[in-house]
């Protein structure tokens, strides 16, 4: 009975910490199908739009990038503020605003409005105080994303991005090209480097660093360039058309989903938290969101790690323990036989 228990239990322990291990393979794996396919319903939604449609979806956003620039410095958005906010570029009525791709890092994530937990669970959120990501003189957009996510890459690799280097956001059918002039570490509350400059276009990208401790953030801000012709993109290397801000078209530079991208840790997102001043902690915490769970968290903190190193301990002492009694097992018997060998022999003589 003891040596049945001691299997079962062996291979209880086995399953666990395989399950572990591939754990965070598997739903990135997940999670990159999933983006992939949001990505490309967002291209198909907007090859729908006609020129009328287009033109007004387009010149709503800028029209809220030039108010947004005119008014006091303000880190929070009223009720009223936020229901329009969240009605801009909203093409699908999703929350999917475009996306971004970053050829150095092999990512390429949808931009969704806000930075709620379970946006930032799976994709990249877009700050709501922050302008709208169409590319203009006096503005500033700030996209965050966690990093360190078992679930999901997102902007885990974002410190390998290096000053010269580009990304693209594409919103509607635009592309929209950022060279990489600024990259600094600061703490949580530090938020005056993500102010609009009088005319000048920004986009910055900020996560959490270090990496699993997530104490400080990292921004990395781009400069608005001009879009050169034939820029690739990240998943299916199809090009965009030439000169700055024009359009992919349907289906061109589908993306790889969170192939390369990064998280935050747990509980450490690269956002902005409102409600008690600015700072760049995650903003509601919302425990109960979709696409979200406890193990998750768990498994995108320093817990994970030693679970996985639990198991595998746990593993190692019921396999010695299993090895050492069959051993004995077999001793026994052996000395059963000898024993036995030898009564016969005695009884023969």
């Amino acid at each position: 009975m003891k040596k049945h228990l001691s299997s079962i239990l062996l291979i209880t322990a086995f399953f666990i910490g395989l399950g572990l291990l591939l754990y965070p393979t598997i739903s990135n794996y997940v999670n990159s199908l999933t983006q992939s396919q949001a990505i490309t319903a967002y291209i198909e939604h907007v090859a729908s739009l006609d020129h009328q449609e287009y033109d007004a979806i387009w010149n709503e956003a800028v029209s809220y990038n030039r108010d947004l620039a005119s008014r006091p410095v303000n880190f929070q958005l009223t009720s009223e503020q936020r229901a329009t906010y969240m009605r801009m570029l909203n093409v699908a009525g999703n929350g999917i605003m475009g996306y971004i791709e970053i050829p150095v890092i092999s990512l390429s994530l949808p931009i969704y409005h806000g930075d709620s937990e379970s946006v930032l669970q799976k994709a990249i959120g877009h700050l709501e105080w922050s302008s709208l990501p169409v590319g203009q003189p006096s503005s500033h957009a700030v996209l965050t994303g966690h990093r360190g996510l078992p679930s999901a890459r997102l902007f885990s690799d974002l410190d390998k991005v290096s000053l010269g280097d580009h990304f693209m956001l594409r919103v509607l059918n635009e592309v929209l090209t950022y060279e990489v002039d600024q990259i600094t570490i600061v703490e949580p509350h530090e938020v005056e480097s993500l102010q609009i400059i009088d005319s000048e276009d920004f986009c910055t990208l900020i996560t959490c660093t270090p990496y699993g401790i997530n104490t400080h953030r990292i921004l990395v801000r781009g400069r608005r360039i001009e879009t050169v012709a034939n820029v690739v993109g990240v998943g299916d290397g199809s090009g965009v058309g030439a000169g700055a801000g024009v359009g992919t078209g349907a289906g061109a530079g589908v993306g790889t989903g969170a192939g390369g991208g990064v998280g935050t840790g747990a509980g450490g997102g690269a956002s902005a938290e409102i409600d008690a001043g600015p700072s760049l902690n995650s903003r509601d915490g919302d425990t109960t969101a979709e696409n979200w769970s406890p193990f998750d968290a768990l498994l995108g903190s320093p817990k994970y790690v030693v679970l996985v190193v639990m198991c595998f301990l746990l593993f190692v002492f019921l396999f010695t323990r299993l090895v050492v009694s069959s051993l004995k097992n077999k001793g026994e018997k052996e000395n059963d036989q000898g024993e036995k060998s030898k009564s016969a022999s005695l009884e023969e003589d």
